[in-house]
């Protein structure tokens, strides 16, 4: 069994503990629980002061630092020296000399993995220079999708495209569960089709076109219901005079604000279909949640949508911000068996994108990067004979 450290060298002021941090970051972090049963793991965090801490059987460790481009979390690196794993998986990729000064104190066979969170390329010329250096230390990327990368290929960021891997960022322990019993709960009488909206309500969510098209919907379904949950109200002014607006929408959109994340499931349970506008998306995390309840998602085509719904297999898609095209969609739904694809959703989540899958691919992944003989992960092959590392 080879040792995995998952570092990030990200400071994180907002929490009083390491526990707490842990916790905020459970749809990253719950691989762990599932990895740890093929590979020794620990986790490695910088916050604002220093902490070690056991969570189910994994040591986690937190170490103090700050997050200038130049800085050098000594301590962090002499614990990686001393420990010697075989694996260190990096968290984001906005942090070059730190890698480059892993690489230094780690093992000379010590693979390096960097995992994309969605960063941008860095606009400085001296950032790309070292991000241009770090990449020969690093064995391989993780992304969500491909298209993400390919700024990064065309900068020279990322010296080949064949260090590029696919791997979900987080997921989420959702399950489907009796929608009967859901929207007794959630206190919904309505028989009809029933909508969920789950996120920030500002340009790049898109809430207006999604109530533009129901507005048109509701004249051809008049049962349907929208529910609305938001995190933020930043267009909450224009989403209430909207509504306000009109009486269609004034009687089945319920703007239900921010809900406590344990109730979520509940949610999403309750509804047949899960709507989202995002133009740019990376996690796409509750969209991801909405799948492991088996809630039908409608989304944008963009990347990473396209990606969690197999091009529209595991759900619908409509270019952003098309009113039209969205309200002929919404149109044709009464044409599927919303109870069997809801089924398909949660079993395309479950076997393609939960906490399980992730650890099992990961381990697939280190497993070829340390072999002598090139290996496969999903249907691609990993050469470690031609690793830059």
């Amino acid at each position: 069994m080879f040792t995995l450290i998952d570092l990030t060298f990200f400071v994180n002021k907002e929490f009083a503990s390491g526990s707490e941090l842990v916790i905020s970051q459970a749809a990253s972090l719950g691989y762990v629980d599932h990895i740890k049963k093929c590979v020794a793991v620990e986790v490695v965090k910088h916050t604002c002061k220093e902490e070690h801490i056991v969570v189910n059987g994994v040591p986690y460790h937190f170490f103090k630092n700050n997050n200038r481009f130049f800085s050098f979390p000594l301590k962090t690196f002499l614990y990686i020296r001393k420990r010697q794993p075989e694996i260190v998986l990096t968290q984001g990729l906005s942090f070059p000399f730190q890698v480059l000064m892993l690489r230094l104190f780690a093992k000379s066979k010590t693979r390096i993995l960097a995992q994309h969170h969605g960063e941008r390329c860095a606009r400085s010329v001296v950032k790309r220079m070292f991000e241009r250096f770090a990449d020969k230390y690093i064995d391989a990327y993780l992304f969500n999708t491909p298209e993400y990368a390919e700024e990064r290929l065309q900068l020279g960021l990322i010296g080949y495209q064949d260090k590029i891997l696919l791997l979900p960022e987080g997921s989420n322990t959702f399950q489907k569960k009796d929608k009967k019993k859901a929207r007794l709960q959630a206190g919904i009488e309505s028989e009809g089709t029933v909508f969920l909206w789950v996120g920030r309500l500002n340009d790049n969510k898109d809430p207006l076109t999604i109530l533009h098209a129901f507005a048109k919907y509701l004249s051809y379904n008049g049962d349907a219901q929208l529910y609305m949950i938001y995190q933020t109200e930043d267009l909450l002014w224009a989403v209430t005079d909207l509504v306000n607006q009109n009486d269609l929408l004034l009687a089945h959109v319920h703007l239900l604000g921010k809900r406590d994340r344990n109730e979520l499931d509940m949610w999403y349970n309750a509804a047949d279909y899960f709507i989202t506008g995002s133009h740019h998306e990376y996690g796409g995390y509750a969209l991801l949640e909405a799948m492991a309840c088996g809630c039908v998602p409608i989304a944008t085509n963009i990347p990473t949508m396209q990606r969690y719904l197999q091009h529209g297999e595991t759900g619908f898609l409509f270019p952003p911000g098309d009113i039209e095209v969205l309200s002929l969609l919404l149109t044709i739904l009464d044409q599927y068996d919303v109870e069997e694809m809801s089924r398909k959703v949660a079993g395309h989540f479950r076997a393609n994108y939960s906490f399980e899958k992730i650890a099992t691919e990961l381990c697939d992944i280190c497993t070829a990067l340390l072999v002598k003989q090139p290996h496969y992960v999903g249907d691609r092959v990993i050469d470690p004979v031609s690793s830059n590392a």
